[in-house]
């Protein structure tokens, strides 16, 4: 509830999400990166046996009996697409910065305010600020840098 809890407590609580946020975007960043060097591999075998352009097929059930694929890709894109600089691993990072603004604009902000006797609106930073702005081009822009939100950064 707004104004129980202590500003320390809040900064500390907030802390704690920051933490649990990145680890979770290096994590899956890393272990995507893994499987893009996995996938490099199958691909090469796959080459070697004559199937130039495989596929990767994503579902639910067995693969052998009731299968529902609901999305396939070739795997040369999924390797693109999840090796340093690909969309995927953009796909992480944007989902940090929308997770971390999140907190701070929907939780954290109005605690931490609350506990210095400040309105939500007096409290301001200006990493999370430009936070904001980030979160505005992913969010409107589809990921893409605008001269009115991220390039004031």
């Amino acid at each position: 509830m707004i104004g129980i809890m202590s500003a320390e407590a809040a900064v500390t609580e907030f802390r704690e999400r920051l933490q649990e946020v990145s680890a979770a975007a290096v994590y899956a960043q890393t272990a995507m990166l893994m499987q893009s060097d996995r996938l490099t591999e199958q691909l090469q075998q796959s080459i070697a046996l004559g199937n130039t352009d495989p596929t990767m097929f994503f579902g639910s059930g067995d693969p052998n009996e009731a299968f529902a694929p609901f999305v396939q890709r070739p795997l040369r894109e999924l390797i693109a697409k999840s090796s340093k600089g690909g969309s995927y691993i953009d796909l992480i990072g944007h989902g940090w910065i929308i997770t971390v603004f999140s907190s701070w604009e929907e939780e954290f902000r109005a605690l931490i305010a609350g506990g210095l006797g400040l309105l939500t609106d007096d409290l301001q930073c200006d990493l999370l600020g430009d936070l904001r702005h980030m979160r505005n081009d992913i969010a409107h822009h589809r990921g893409i840098a605008t001269a009115r939100n991220t390039e004031r950064c």
